[in-house]
């Protein structure tokens, strides 16, 4: 577009047309929308107001104790620490009742820590807090013990009811079928009182990890749970199943698994050395003859990798006095004990024990059976007994 400007020549009087460019506009129209501020604030003001709403109303909170009540719960209940009593507010969770035991509280506490619940940003810890107000259990813990020896599994202690018995007896035929053990001996009597709670979970676990023993077993002795179990290695994983903390009732006590296999091994090498070889004595003395370091040295290097506890064992020949002869047996189980320990076998592995003449391997009537009868064993074991 141009733009025309007229003016007049001062001489000639006649107009003067001067020609301009000028720039050209661009006009756009734009229309207000009829709600401007409903997507920019209403929407979002709106949501935060629901999500407001929902978190100052009762609904809110039932929802939430809702969701803890039952996730806390059946997490107690799954981990056997169904005598827990549950009371939540909010987030927070206070557990009560009679706990069994300390450690039995403090197990609870910990299940009701760690159990989740749904939430909008995926699972999360149920309560924020959680409390314990436990009364002691007053109730006395009676003993049971379940024991393998060969191929007899035996039951003894005290159980409170006629149903308890049938449900340990079921327990221990299993190890019959199973061709583990050819016979049970029940020894269960009844408790003249209560038991604490969860006395039934502990009971039954007893006598399942008895009846996987090839020797050994378990106890349940005022309330502390222990285990001295020789175990094939195919039951291995169920034994140590069994004893994993926290338990549901009770402590803890000294748990000792030996794997069979592992002990079977050892207890080859170190015959294999005593087969070729023998811990010779000064006669009618417990003093370890000199030629026989080379033998010790060798039998210490075998048993480096050996399983649990070796026992030394002595025995002798029926010559002379039986009570001698216990006292001379013993005394050089010591003297080899002793002299491993010298060699750098940890002591506290050690143990010395003597059978005297009551285990002869052969005939005492020829100087050849009774060489053979005094003799040194060692023999892996799962304790000092």
């Amino acid at each position: 577009m141009e733009r025309v400007v007229r003016a007049a020549d001062a001489t000639q009087r006649t107009p003067v047309v001067s020609v301009y460019p000028t720039r050209a506009r661009s006009v756009r129209r734009l229309d207000s929308p009829r709600w401007p501020f409903l997507y920019r604030g209403l929407l979002p003001a709106l949501g935060l107001f629901v999500v407001a709403l929902f978190g100052v109303t009762r609904f809110a909170n039932s929802w939430i104790e809702e969701h803890a009540r039952t996730n806390i719960g059946a997490a107690l209940e799954a981990a056997e620490f169904g005598w827990a009593e549950l009371s939540v507010s909010g987030q927070k969770a206070v557990l009560s009742g009679s706990a069994p035991s300390a450690s039995a509280g403090g197990g609870a506490l910990e299940v009701a820590r760690a159990a989740t619940c749904p939430t909008w940003l995926g699972e999360k810890t149920c309560a924020i807090s959680v409390s314990g107000a436990f009364e002691a259990g007053r109730v006395a813990w009676p003993d049971l013990r379940g024991t393998t020896d060969g191929d007899v599994l035996t039951l003894n202690g005290q159980v409170h009811g006629e149903a308890m018995r049938a449900t340990l007896l079921d327990v221990a035929q299993e190890a019959v079928d199973g061709g583990r053990v050819v016979r049970v001996v029940d020894q269960l009597t009844l408790a003249p009182e209560g038991v604490p709670a969860s006395f039934d979970v502990m009971a039954s676990r007893v006598a399942k990890v008895a009846s996987l023993c090839e020797t050994g077993g378990a106890a349940l002795t005022g309330g502390t749970f222990s285990v001295q179990c020789r175990v094939s290695r195919a039951f291995e994983s169920q034994i140590r199943a069994l004893v994993q903390p926290p338990l549901p009732s009770g402590s803890l006590g000294d748990v000792h698994v030996l794997i069979a296999e592992d002990a079977a091994a050892c207890e080859g090498r170190l015959a294999s050395l005593l087969e070729n070889s023998r811990i010779e004595f000064a006669s009618g003395s417990a003093t370890i003859v000199s030629t026989t370091g080379p033998l010790l040295d060798r039998i210490v290097e075998a048993a480096r990798t050996c399983p649990g506890t070796l026992r030394v064992e002595g025995h002798t020949d029926n010559t002379g006095n039986a009570d001698a002869n216990q006292r001379l047996s013993a005394a050089r189980a010591e003297a080899v004990r002793e002299a491993l320990g010298i060699r750098g076998f940890s002591l506290d592995r050690l143990v010395a024990v003597g059978f005297g003449q009551a285990n002869p391997v052969a005939s005492n009537t020829t100087l050849e059976g009774r060489a053979r009868n005094r003799r040194i064993e060692l023999r892996v074991t799962l304790d000092d007994n």
